[in-house]
């Protein structure tokens, strides 16, 4: 019998990849360097801003 306790996390999974060349990589590092953001967090509060200002509802939480 384990000792461990299991917790019910909903599984993630990958949404999107995003690539770039060299340049739009440099561009994309400045604006992290800028906003002192992970990259993820970073394109989760653009996707969300952009949503809102389509008229789209905000979504749930990741």
């Amino acid at each position: 019998m384990s000792n461990s306790t299991q917790h019910s996390t909903p599984q993630k999974v990958t949404l999107a990849v995003l690539k770039g060349g060299p340049e739009f990589q440099a561009w994309f590092g400045r604006l992290r360097d800028q906003t002192r953001l992970p990259a993820a967090l970073l394109l989760d509060q653009a996707l969300v801003e952009f949503a809102r200002s389509r008229g789209f509802e905000v979504p749930p939480p990741r």
